[in-house]
């Protein structure tokens, strides 16, 4: 099949099912529209007409009892205008309505609401003369009576007919709503069906269309890319991309022969280049190494001329410095000797002031030991003149409690009048002497207080005296280490003292073999430079010949 066959059938196709969806759509809008439109011009005006009718009736009825109720001739002109307004409502009314008849049934309750009201009508104008008569109690029995029934077939007529358009209105609500749910129903289905074959129609073009024409394009930009022996798939097809794929299975033919005879031409003249090129790149690096190794040759002879200047120059300054070195090694050798005779003797004084300050640092252990014992002892005896205080306020609470002994003893006595005479003077004694207890207690509780007193300071000025002694022996500790440190620096530095004056003295026999060693070198850097001087030469000389060569070569 040809590829517009498929691709206007699957247009067509979608197009008919979108027809079709449209087509019922607009069908099911039309009969829903008439539905609506029925209940908006006939059963909803029917019902309002058939309302207002009914309230009409009752406001004639209304009438027809006012009028045998008002008594002036003024009043009952006025209630018969008003009843004929009634009527010509009720008439018109009747005039209007069969043009919203819907069919017979309704056609057939409606011939029965037309003849109630004329009935009604006739009976209310019998009792609107008898009520001028003045026939009261005929009124009476007329409303309750011939016109109460009339009044009624009339408002059950009006009913019926109200039901009706009511049944009516909702039967089309019903078919309306109905449709509306078969039409949503059938175009969702209508719709998922239209999909699906959208998507098998989908899927038939892209592997009838888009795949092959993807492959063919594929092809096509390997050959682009050079790539000429492969095959060519759907040349066996019989639609368009045959077509396309044999057309261009007979370019590849052509541009392979074209291919092939092009490279057999450039075979020729490519090996001619090449081969010219590999001499002409022969020649390049022979002459390019041969520069570069005349190059570095004539720069290393310059490099070793200007060594052999500077060692030459070396060797003047070399000669120079040896002679000033001899003289400074010989005194330094003097100079060293006499640091090593000075450092001995300040080696000898740094241990006597080493042992001093170690006799120092034991005389502080010492006293800081004597200090912790002495402020132990005095704290033992701050203790015991707290123990002492106690012992001092028990008596005083002894003689307290004695006093009041005393006193009771006083107080029993002089109850007991003549028979406790000697008891009253020994309650007195008893009591002088609680007195005198509690006197003395008293004071030796004042000397206890200031023992405390003196003790508590003796205690913190014998704390203040450790730690002044503490810091004593910390800071002797620190000088002897310092010291220690300081002989021991001493000793090396004499050490290190008497190796300088061996150095020197060995400097100073090694100088003479240095000034000879100098000598000869500068003979040898004259000889060296003499020697980098004809390399140079040398080298220029043989840069011309072969520039010269390498000249000749290119012309031939």
């Amino acid at each position: 099949m040809l590829l517009r066959t498929r691709i206007i059938a699957g247009v067509m196709a979608s197009a008919l099912t979108t027809a079709a969806i449209g087509g019922f759509a607009m069908m099911r809008t039309s009969a829903i529209d008439a539905e609506t439109k029925m209940i908006a011009t006939n059963w909803l005006p029917s019902v309002d007409m058939i309302a207002t009718a009914s309230e009409e009736v009752q406001v004639f009825r209304q009438s027809v009892m006012r009028h045998a109720l008002v008594r002036t001739e003024a009043d009952k002109r006025e209630v018969e205008r008003l009843a004929e307004n009634v009527a010509g409502r009720l008439n018109d009314f009747m005039a209007r309505y069969p043009e919203m008849l819907t069919g017979q049934e309704e056609k057939a309750i409606f011939d029965t609401v037309r003849p109630a009201w004329e009935a009604y009508a006739r009976e209310a104008k019998v009792t609107f003369d008898l009520s001028r008569a003045g026939r009261d109690e005929e009124v009476l029995a007329r409303i309750l009576g011939v016109n109460a029934a009339r009044a009624r077939d009339l408002t059950a007529a009006f009913q019926r007919l109200k039901e009706y358009n009511r049944k009516g209105s909702e039967g089309s609500a019903t078919e309306a709503s109905q449709m509306v749910v078969s039409s949503l129903i059938f175009i969702s289905v209508a719709t998922l069906l239209a999909l699906l074959g959208a998507v098998v129609a989908v899927v038939w073009l892209v592997r009838g269309v888009s795949r092959p024409v993807l492959e063919v394009a594929g092809t096509m930009r390997r050959m682009a890319g050079g790539e000429l022996n492969l095959a060519i798939a759907g040349q066996d097809r019989k639609d368009e991309i045959g077509e396309m794929a044999r057309a261009l299975e007979v370019f590849r033919v052509k541009v392979a022969d074209g291919e092939r005879l092009s490279a057999e031409q450039k075979k020729g003249a490519e090996a001619q280049r090449q081969r010219g090129e590999r001499l002409d790149g022969l020649l390049k690096d022979f002459g390019s190494h041969i520069r570069e190794t005349l190059d570095g040759t004539r720069s290393a002879a310059e490099r070793l001329g200007l060594t052999a200047v500077d060692m030459s120059r070396a060797a003047e300054q070399g000669t120079q410095l040896t002679g000033a070195l001899s003289g400074a090694s010989d005194g330094a050798s003097a100079n060293a000797q006499t640091a090593a005779a000075a450092t001995e003797e300040l080696t000898a004084s740094i241990g006597e002031i080493t042992r001093q300050v170690a006799r120092s640092a034991e005389v502080a252990r010492r006293a800081v030991q004597e200090t912790e014992r002495t402020d132990r002892t005095v704290r033992d005896l701050a203790e015991t003149a707290s123990r002492i205080g106690e012992v001092v306020r028990l008596i005083n609470n002894i003689a307290g409690q004695t006093n009041l002994l005393a006193l009771n003893a006083t107080i029993e006595a002089a109850r007991a009048g003549e028979a406790g005479r000697g008891f009253a003077v020994v309650a007195s004694e008893v009591k002088s002497l609680a007195a005198q207890t509690a006197k003395a207690t008293e004071e030796i509780g004042q000397q206890v207080a200031g023992i405390q007193g003196a003790t508590g300071q003796a205690v913190e000025a014998i704390q203040a005296i450790g730690e002044v002694v503490s810091e004593i022996n910390e800071t002797t500790s620190a000088i002897a280490a310092a010291v220690e440190e300081q002989g021991a620096a001493t000793q090396e530095i004499a050490r290190n003292v008497s190796g300088t004056a061996e150095a020197a003295q060995a400097v100073s026999r090694e100088t003479g073999v240095v000034r000879d060693a100098a000598a000869t070198t500068g003979v040898a850097a004259g000889q060296v430079r003499d020697a980098s001087a004809e390399v140079s030469r040398l080298s220029d000389a043989l840069r011309d010949q072969v520039n010269r060569f390498m000249a000749d070569v290119r012309a031939a």
